[in-house]
């Protein structure tokens, strides 16, 4: 393909309206991001909730590994 095939396929393919153009791009990005921001209001402070209350068993999983290791072998 030479460069006026390509420029010629260019300039076709631009004035064809059977494809999306760029304000309909546009606006479906507009709606993806207006449920993004959504979906992280809606579910941020669950999960951050979610995330805090893991993090604390883990700890306390942690701290009771951490003093059961701790005892001598005769206390268990």
């Amino acid at each position: 393909m030479n460069m006026q095939q390509i420029v010629a396929h260019t300039l076709r393919f631009a004035r064809e309206e059977g494809g999306p153009t760029a304000a309909e791009y546009a606006i479906l990005l507009a709606l993806i991001v207006v449920a993004s921001i959504a979906a992280i209001n809606l579910f941020g402070i669950s999960l951050s909730n979610l995330f805090r209350t893991l993090a604390g068993i883990l700890n306390d999983i942690e701290a009771d590994t951490a003093a059961s290791a701790a005892r001598p072998a005769t206390a268990r």
